[in-house]
Formats: C-alpha cells, sequence, structure tokens
C-alpha cells in the first residue's frame, strides 16, 4: 500500500472520486486513489457497479472512452473485495474483442495475480472462464495463469492444481483450440504435472501443442524434476493481487508528461517461454517477432490509452496493435 500521508488526500465527495477516476488525463489521478482509499467501504459498491455500467454499454457497442471502468478493476483489486470477482467475470466474458476494449494491458499483465488474489472459495469463476470457448484464448489462458499463484499462496495444494487444470486441458480437445490447449500445457508445465502425463502426452499426439514453445520432453523433465525445481518456479512470481494502484501505475508509459520510448514488442504468453526459441506463431493473435523477448525493461501503455485492437500499433512496427504491444505480458 502506497506509504503517503493518506489524511492529507484533498476531500472529496464520492462523485468527485469517480469523476477524477474517470478524467482521462496524462497523469496518475493520486487524489482520488488517495481519497478512494480513506472512504474504501463506501467506494467498493460504486466500482463494481461501474465495472457493471461498462459491460452493459460495450455490449450495447457504446465502450465507455474515460477511465473508470479499468481504475475501477485494479482499485477492487488493490481493496482486495472478492465481493467484485462477479462483475469482473462478467467483463472478462464480454463476446469478441469487448474485453480488450475495456482492459487492453490488463487481460495479459496483471489479470491472473488479481484473479487469484480476489478467488477466495470462487474457484468455479475462474473454472468458468477457463473452459468457456466462446471467451478469448488470452483471458482463459490467465485464468489457468491464476492457479500457480493460489499454490504459491497456499490456498489449494499442487496436487488440486494439476487435476484441476488436467480437467480443463482434457475438454479442450474436441476444441480443436492450440492456442488455449498449450497454455494449459504451458501452466501445468510450471506444477511438476506428473499426474497429468497421460493427457498431456494425448495434446501432443493430437497436434494440438505448439511444440516451437516446449518438446515432450521438456514437459517430461519439468515432471520428474521434483520440488526444487517447482518451488524455483512458485519463487519467480510476483505478489497477487494489486498491492498499491499508485505505484503500479506511475512506471506506466501513458501516465507520463511526454511521450515515451517506444515500448518494446513482447508477447502475449507467460513470462516464462520468452526465453524459449519460438519459429512457430499463432493464427492472427501472435507473429514470429512478437514471442522472443527482447532486453531491457517493457514500457507499458496502460489500459488507458486510445489506441484501438486493430489499429496500427504507436510503437511503429507497422504491425495491428493486438498484434505487437497490445499484446504484452509480463
Amino acid at each position: 500500500m502506497d506509504n503517503r500521508n493518506e489524511a492529507l488526500a484533498a476531500p472529496l465527495e464520492l462523485d468527485e472520486i469517480l469523476a477524477e477516476l474517470d478524467r482521462q488525463e496524462h497523469k496518475v489521478p493520486t487524489t482520488a486513489i488517495l481519497a478512494a482509499r480513506v472512504r474504501r467501504e463506501e467506494m467498493i459498491p460504486l466500482l463494481i457497479q461501474a465495472l457493471r455500467n461498462a459491460s452493459a454499454r460495450a455490449l450495447a457497442g457504446d465502450v465507455p472512452e474515460g477511465n473508470l471502468h479499468w481504475l475501477a478493476l485494479y482499485l477492487l483489486a488493490e481493496f482486495q473485495a472478492r465481493e467484485a470477482l462477479p462483475a469482473i467475470i462478467e467483463a472478462l466474458s464480454l463476446p469478441g474483442d469487448l474485453p480488450y476494449d475495456l482492459f487492453v494491458d490488463a487481460l495479459s499483465e496483471d489479470l491472473p495475480a488479481i484473479l487469484a488474489d480476489l478467488a477466495g472459495d470462487q474457484l468455479e469463476l475462474i473454472d468458468g472462464l477457463i473452459r468457456d470457448p466462446a471467451i478469448d484464448y488470452v483471458v482463459r489462458w490467465s485464468g489457468a495463469a491464476a492457479y500457480k499463484y493460489l499454490v504459491r499462496d497456499g490456498r489449494i495444494t499442487r496436487e488440486q492444481a494439476v487435476r484441476r487444470l488436467d480437467e480443463h486441458l482434457a475438454s479442450t480437445f474436441s476444441e480443436h483450440n492450440y492456442e488455449i490447449t498449450t497454455g494449459l500445457v504451458c501452466e501445468l508445465n510450471g506444477l511438476a504435472p506428473r499426474e497429468a502425463a497421460g493427457t498431456i502426452a494425448e495434446a501432443f499426439d493430437r497436434d494440438l501443442v505448439e511444440e516451437g514453445f516446449f518438446s515432450r520432453e521438456d514437459i517430461e523433465e519439468s515432471s520428474h524434476a521434483g520440488e526444487a525445481r517447482f518451488a524455483e518456479e512458485l519463487s519467480r512470481l510476483r505478489p497477487s493481487g494489486i498491492p498499491d494502484v499508485i505505484a503500479l501505475m506511475e512506471g506506466w508509459s501513458c501516465f507520463q508528461p511526454a511521450p515515451a520510448q517506444a515500448p518494446t514488442p513482447r508477447s502475449g504468453l507467460p513470462r516464462q517461454l520468452l526465453d524459449n526459441d519460438f519459429d512457430g506463431d499463432f493464427e492472427d493473435d501472435l507473429e514470429d517477432d512478437d514471442v522472443v523477448g527482447n532486453a531491457g525493461p517493457t514500457e507499458r501503455l496502460g489500459p488507458g490509452h486510445d489506441v484501438g485492437r486493430n489499429e496500427p500499433c504507436p510503437c511503429g512496427s507497422g504491425k495491428k496493435y493486438k498484434k505487437c504491444c497490445g499484446a504484452q505480458r509480463s
């Protein structure tokens, strides 16, 4: 949590806080966030309603242009408002590109950690995201990625996570959707998945795994690496949730006073894959140059910018935004 003196926050009425959060400016709305923290309990239902309103408008073809809906996601995560999870799931389950239109970077950057922190005993809501073939595969993969955070945080056991993800993996075979099948194999790979060896082998046999990411031998090695390797994987995870919205967003290029350096294209895939060589691609969403990570920090545009998914990426790569910086994951 931000350690600034919250008592110094300017006194704002609830409607003023919401208006300041919705304002599109190139700076973090620190005063409004500090005021929201002071009135946390009153703000939570208003932020949940803001998410629901944004979902309804997006579904009606009128995506909100302000910042309130995506700041609501991050503030609800900071406030650890588990009662907000159904509204978040509702927004993530919107058809087509609508979740991207609402949240952009949040889907690939922060969603797994947010879902894990807010899940509580509502794992069936995360499971619903993973198994729904109508939902974009990045959202589904993020739901699967939440399981390693749940294991690391002691909320479920490794065996429970492997069992659930194994069931999800088997259910994807009828979809013939190798993006989500590859994603599930990837998430299992980080959990020493010896119990899921048969299902993983079947996924490879059905040619539903992009072997440019990893081979059968890689999976077998992970499965038999033992607790030390498994613990090492979990130790590299970031903290669950959003501990401090202000600190997180102050580094985003969309909140810098001057134009930021062009962001480094990154993949819409988990960080552990960025060190691997990759010679294939995902149709329509990923390209070869996007997948291999580049040295140096990634600058985040932030969900508040106004670049459409199908518009040219502002980094100058010549690609569509959704195929370049819009597919970032860290």
